[in-house]
């Protein structure tokens, strides 16, 4: 209810996008229906990937969702657990349903899975309770399940670079990040479950809990951490930073086009004061080349600002605008370096002309 008067007012006022679009067709219809039937195929994932999602986006409290999950004998607090069951599946399964899957759709149903979870281990781990060997297997099995998630974890990360498709751009401080996250995760895990199997300390079962919680606080503030600096200064200030350069020649009438920006950056839109027209940007690497001068053409009056990759640049864009004879081509910024680097260009056409149509359909929203 807290999102409905945004939504409201969003609708009232009204107005189109770059690409000529409604809020209607462009938030409800494409971004929405559109993606849960699969039109934006970037994000197109198999069915069962949120269980993958949901153990390593809740690890390691969904390591022990299995037994937490499992309906009461007792008739006290059931109504309360098929309530959170019914909270947790819903989400679950209708996102699950749909085309596209992001890890966040279902981050909704935490909190429903953190109280069973919760309530199952509160229920263990206390000491004046009588907990049955099944209970105590069940946490030697998810600490287990831990281990092996988190030695499947660091292994993933350890081969990624070679896996990566040629037009990713991850520089080696994320996987250096992702490295150390992977080794606490383990460490953490394995502490756990020494925890929960030794028999000396099989009576004081919140020392593995413990291991768990300290675990996951270093992983927190790894992340806030090196984990942020790596991602900012590595993957996201050089396209952001040059979203908000080209703020100034948008105000001043000059049309923003974002070229083959695969995978899309919806963060560049936070950072700019404009709504840039996106070109190429949906479309997967394997559908080829997009053609940038037709459309470029039909913006230029006579300048235009490229926002793009180094790698879109040196194989897309400098070919396909170096051969047009009334073409001049301005480097504004370059951010990062090699095919991690991004590009501001200012394009200019001596034969163009600057209808006045044309300009108002593209001025600053």
């Amino acid at each position: 209810l807290s999102a409905v008067p945004w939504h409201y007012f969003i609708w009232r006022a009204g107005g189109h996008d770059g690409a000529g679009r409604t809020f209607v067709q462009e938030y409800l219809i494409r971004q929405h229906i559109g993606r849960f039937k699969g039109l934006d195929t970037v994000h197109n994932a198999p069915i069962w990937t949120y269980a993958a999602y949901f153990l390593v986006g809740f690890f390691p409290w969904a390591c022990f969702s299995l037994p937490a999950f499992r309906i009461p004998r007792n008739t006290q607090g059931r109504e309360l657990h098929r309530f959170l069951l019914t909270w947790f599946w819903t989400i679950f399964v209708f996102f699950s349903a749909g085309a596209a899957k992001l890890p966040t759709y279902i981050v909704p149903a935490y909190p429903a899975a953190a109280l069973l979870i919760g309530k199952w281990l509160d229920a263990i781990i206390e000491p004046d309770s009588t907990v049955s060997g099944r209970r105590l297997l069940s946490l030697r099995r998810g600490a287990s399940v831990a281990i092996v998630t988190a030695t499947l974890l660091g292994i993933g990360v350890w081969i990624a670079p070679g896996l990566l498709p040629p037009n990713a751009i991850v520089p080696a401080e994320v996987f250096r990040f992702a490295h150390h996250l992977a080794l606490i995760l383990l460490i953490g895990s394995i502490a756990a479950w020494l925890a929960f199997v030794l028999r000396r300390l099989e009576q004081n079962r919140i020392t593995g809990i413990y291991a768990f919680a300290v675990t996951m606080l270093l992983v927190a503030v790894t992340t806030v951490t090196e984990g942020y600096a790596a991602f900012a200064h590595g993957i996201s200030e050089p396209y952001q930073s040059l979203a908000r350069a080209a703020n100034a020649d948008a105000r001043a009438g000059i049309p923003i086009l974002y070229y083959r920006i695969v995978p899309r950056r919806p963060s560049m839109n936070f950072y700019s004061d404009y709504a840039p027209i996106e070109y190429g940007s949906m479309l997967p690497p394997q559908k080829g080349i997009v053609p940038l001068l037709p459309t470029l053409r039909r913006f230029l009056h006579p300048d235009a600002d490229i926002v793009t990759s180094r790698e879109a640049l040196d194989g897309l864009v400098l070919p396909a605008l170096t051969g047009a004879q009334d073409i001049t081509i301005q480097s504004l910024r370059m951010n990062g370096a090699g095919k991690e680097g991004w590009a501001l260009l200012r394009v200019h056409s001596a034969q163009a002309t600057q209808p006045t149509s044309q300009k108002n359909d593209h001025e600053n929203p």
